[in-house]
């Protein structure tokens, strides 16, 4: 059964929040992507525009 209330992807989350500060419109997905991919992570696409 699926833990409720608990992010899988916490880690990442906190990696993008301190690369790039608070979300906005100026950071784009395609750039959030680029640059962990740089960093080492493997993430989708997908998961970077949530």
């Amino acid at each position: 059964m699926k833990e409720q209330g608990r992010d899988p992807h916490a880690e990442l989350t906190t990696a993008i929040i301190e690369t790039f500060g608070p979300p906005t419109a100026a950071t784009g997905t395609r750039r959030i992507h680029t640059v962990l991919t740089r960093q080492g992570w493997q993430v989708a696409k997908k998961r970077c525009s949530r």
